[in-house]
């Protein structure tokens, strides 16, 4: 079925009009369907993962066991699944053999390279601490990586 979302809003009782679902149509490009995109907004979409370098076969090994089904990205260590998916039941999730993480964020380690020891990384994203762990599994060896929380920032400006 082509809008099967708004169908099943329609089955428990919630009618959705998809021409007006997203207010500015008058702003979008030439020839998007307005439908097509309003339909979007209601799909859920894929749950990203970024498997740490290491753990790999035990990754695949136990998602294999539990018969996921997951498509691989062009990124040999970043998986997609539904996301009706329990992944945080896994035990790989558990012990922290991979982060849950968007497919965008997982890319910008293209965009990085030469990174050095003495190279400081501000990781300002909403929710930091996914770009600071991939920047310290792909290029930083130390054992140390810091990150702080907005409290602690807010904290630190208070003194000043």
């Amino acid at each position: 079925m082509k809008y099967i979302h708004a169908q099943k809003l329609k089955h428990i009782g919630i009618n959705v009009d998809l021409t007006n679902l997203f207010p500015f149509k008058n702003e979008l490009s030439e020839g998007v369907d307005r439908t097509q995109l309003n339909n979007s907004i209601l799909k859920q979409p894929y749950v990203w993962v970024r498997v740490r370098k290491d753990f790999l076969k035990q990754f695949i090994a136990e998602i294999e066991t539990r018969n996921l089904t997951f498509e691989l990205s062009d990124n040999e260590f970043s998986f997609s699944f539904n996301p009706s998916a329990n992944l945080t039941d896994l035990d790989c999730y558990k012990i922290g053999y991979f982060e849950i993480q968007d497919l965008s964020s997982q890319q910008t380690i293209n965009v990085l390279n030469n990174i050095k020891y003495e190279d400081v990384w501000w990781d300002c994203c909403a929710g930091s601490g996914g770009k600071s762990l991939l920047i310290k599994e792909n290029f930083l060896k130390q054992d140390l990586l810091f990150r702080y929380t907005q409290k602690y920032f807010r904290k630190c400006r208070s003194k000043t």
